[in-house]
C-alpha cells in the first residue's frame, strides 16, 4: 500500500494557496530545474502528494529566505539523496 504522504491529491491551485508558490514558478521549478515531479491525471493535470508539498518549501525557504540558487539548492537536495548518508557530509568513499 502506497504511503499516505506520496499519495497525489493536491491540484496546483491548492498547493498555491497552501505555499505561497505560484504556478509559474512551480512549472519553472520542474521543467528547468526538475526540483519537483508532481503526478499528473489523464488529463495532464498536476497533482502534488503531501511529500511534494514538504519538498516545495524547503526549495522555497532555501531559494527566498536563504538565498540560495536553484542550482544550488539541486545539488543539495540531491547530496541529501545519496544512499548511506545521514550527517550531511559528503561520501569520501570512492
Amino acid at each position: 500500500m502506497r504511503n499516505l504522504r506520496d499519495m497525489p491529491v493536491y491540484p496546483m491551485r491548492t498547493v498555491v494557496k497552501l505555499t505561497g508558490v505560484g504556478p509559474h514558478k512551480l512549472r519553472f521549478w520542474e521543467s528547468r530545474y526538475r526540483l519537483i515531479s508532481p503526478s499528473r491525471t489523464r488529463s495532464g493535470h498536476r497533482l502534488y502528494s503531501k511529500r511534494d508539498l514538504e519538498h516545495i518549501n524547503t526549495i522555497a525557504e532555501l531559494v527566498e529566505k536563504q538565498g540560495f540558487s536553484l542550482v544550488a539548492v539541486k545539488e543539495m537536495l540531491r547530496m541529501q539523496k545519496r544512499p548511506g548518508r545521514s550527517d550531511g557530509e559528503g561520501d569520501s568513499e570512492k
